[in-house]
Parts: C-alpha cells; sequence; structure tokens
C-alpha cells in the first residue's frame, strides 16, 4: 500500500469568488506506488456509487486539471515501472497524458468524438509469470457483463515506434480499434522490424451470449531467420 507523506492541492488562482473558474494543480511524488491497487479501490468505489453520483460530484471540479506524478518504482498491471513520471493536461473533455519510464515513453491524448489516440516511442510489456500456479478455469460471463466491459474501452489508434513483448521484439506496432455494443473490430494492425511485416484484421464479438473471435493475418517476410530471431525462436 502507498501513504501520502505530503499532499498538495494548488487551487488558489482565483480564491475570492468562482473556485471552479480557476485550474487544479496536483503534483505527488512516491518512493513506490501500487497503481494496482489504487485502481482496485476506484471500482469498488464506482461499483457501489455508480456513474450517475460520480458525474454529479466531477462537475464540482474545475474545467481545468493539471496532474503531475512521479514514482521511483510504480507498480501497474502486474508489473513495475521504474523511474516513472506522468504529466496530465485536462481542459474539459479534451485531454492529454505523458508517460515516461524505463520501459515507456509516449502520450496518450482525447476529444470529444475522436478515437483515443496512442502515441508511443518505445514500450516494453512483461506479461505475469504465471507458471507456477496452473491455469483457472474460466467461466462464461453473463452477457450484460460482456456488453460493460465492451462500453468501457473507448475507439483507439495505437501507434508504438519501438514495441517489445517480453523478450520478443515486435518493431513498430500499429492497430486501429472501434467498438460497437456487441463487438470490438480491429479493422487493421501491422508489426513491422525491418523488411519483415505482420499485417492483418480481426474482431471479437458477442453472438447469442458468447464471445467469438475472428482473426486473419497476412506475412511478408524478407528473412524468416530474422523475423524468427526477433520473435526470440
Amino acid at each position: 500500500s502507498s501513504r501520502f507523506s505530503r499532499l498538495w492541492l494548488d487551487n488558489q488562482d482565483e480564491p475570492a469568488l468562482d473556485p471552479l473558474s480557476s485550474a487544479l494543480n496536483v503534483s505527488l511524488k512516491f518512493d513506490q506506488l501500487d497503481a494496482d491497487g489504487w485502481l482496485a479501490w476506484w471500482q469498488g468505489i464506482w461499483q457501489k456509487t455508480g456513474d450517475a453520483a460520480l458525474n454529479s460530484a466531477g462537475h464540482w471540479l474545475p474545467a481545468q486539471t493539471n496532474l503531475q506524478l512521479q514514482a521511483k518504482q510504480l507498480t501497474w498491471a502486474g508489473q513495475p515501472w521504474d523511474q516513472g513520471s506522468l504529466k496530465l493536461h485536462q481542459q474539459g473533455e479534451t485531454g492529454q497524458l505523458s508517460l515516461l519510464a524505463n520501459q515507456v515513453a509516449g502520450t496518450l491524448a482525447w476529444q470529444p468524438q475522436r478515437p483515443l489516440a496512442i502515441e508511443l516511442s518505445r514500450l516494453h510489456w512483461r506479461t505475469a509469470d504465471d507458471e507456477e500456479e496452473a491455469p483457472k478455469p474460466q467461466s462464461l460471463l453473463p452477457v450484460a457483463e460482456q456488453q460493460r466491459l465492451l462500453a468501457a474501452i473507448p475507439d483507439f489508434d495505437f501507434h508504438c515506434q519501438r514495441c517489445q513483448l517480453d523478450e520478443a521484439m515486435l518493431g513498430e506496432v500499429k492497430v486501429t480499434g472501434r467498438v460497437t455494443p456487441t463487438a470490438l473490430r480491429v479493422p487493421e494492425f501491422s508489426l513491422q522490424s525491418g523488411e519483415n511485416r505482420v499485417s492483418g484484421q480481426g474482431s471479437w464479438q458477442i453472438v447469442g451470449g458468447e464471445g467469438r473471435s475472428d482473426l486473419k493475418l497476412s506475412l511478408q517476410l524478407a528473412s524468416v531467420e530474422t523475423w524468427l530471431r526477433d520473435w526470440n525462436y
């Protein structure tokens, strides 16, 4: 768990009459921060309170928010991110989040009626090590729960100039994602490493209460040996 040793909220630009007209500026520093724990706590609050109450509370926040967060070690998605730095600037419904750590660098930007733009110069994603425990059988989620999970995914355009998955060097990765109430569609994706390229399209959709996936791949390989080496084979 994490504990604040000091918390300073700077919202005093216009203290006279209207606090909502000023910006909310927050700066946080941690030696270690368990973001997974905080997200679990927030999800518990969200489930108990509901969207309507949280949206109502959000109207009391200033239109402009600036957040800076630094952590020597940030834990998120079950993996450590060393020397992490996050900078958030949001004006109304438009915002940008800048990420910087030893394992990632880039930005996320959003605005109304546009896909979430994820632009990374580098990313090293490390999957959790599940070898010690046998995989547990997963029960099928109810249709309403599957639809709720889909609704939480925004349309997105993902671009990473240098991507690594565990020990596999994926190279430049582009993924386009579009969401409907019953489907997540990937009309195009590509992985480019040198002259080797993997591209395709896919989808995951709810049909008759069941999740169904579809994937089409195309390979353009200048060197199979180099491609296999990049994928750590």
